[in-house]
């Protein structure tokens, strides 16, 4: 089973209400996974930040909670997500001093998991 915590490869979730979204940073939860929105550092926490409950299935897509997660780039994938993911892209080689370090992602992560 591919483990989706591991994947390098871009990747974006489709909301079970059908919104899709690019995923800027991913980690496990205790209950389903946590997953950070694109410029999420610029947004309340609340509103950019998520936990998906749910018991994670599938080797790509993987599904939960009603929820389908997948690589950016596969079959089906809407350009806009494409074009979002680029800018993402040039926004962290550019303004990398902006965007929050690894350990402070990482502890954010770790705090909404407890």
């Amino acid at each position: 089973m591919t483990n989706l915590f591991t994947i390098n490869a871009p990747l974006y979730i489709r909301k079970a209400n059908y919104i899709s979204e690019v995923i800027a940073e991913l980690f496990p939860h205790p209950d389903g996974l946590i997953y950070f929105e694109l410029n999420w550092h610029f947004g309340q926490p609340e509103e950019t930040i998520h936990i998906i409950h749910g018991e994670l299935e599938g080797e790509g897509p993987w599904k939960i909670g009603g929820n389908v997660i997948n690589m950016l780039g596969c079959q089906g994938c809407d350009s806009t997500l494409a074009l979002q993911y680029q800018d993402w892209q040039h926004y962290l080689q550019t303004a990398a001093d902006e965007y929050p370090p690894k350990e402070l992602i990482e502890a954010i992560a770790r705090k909404l998991s407890q």
